[in-house]
């Protein structure tokens, strides 16, 4: 038997009432920061400043590789 593990970033919520009950699942709540890969993602493709959302090197990675539309 399987059983999941939700994994919640703070402040997120996560609707299970509708998960049939054979489905067995555990929450939990991490302490990350509150971003999302999508927000960082929209960023970058827009050319926004991403200082408040990633470190400098993650960011010089990203655009070094061409990542996300980094140019």
């Amino acid at each position: 038997m399987v059983e999941f593990l939700i994994v919640k970033r703070p402040n997120s919520k996560v609707d299970t009432a509708g998960v049939p009950s054979f489905i067995k699942f555990t929450e939990i709540e991490i302490d990350a920061l509150d971003i999302s890969a999508t927000e960082v993602r929209g960023a970058i493709a827009a050319q926004s400043d991403t200082s408040q959302l990633i470190p400098a090197k993650v960011a010089e990675f990203i655009k070094s590789k061409g990542l996300y539309g980094a140019a």
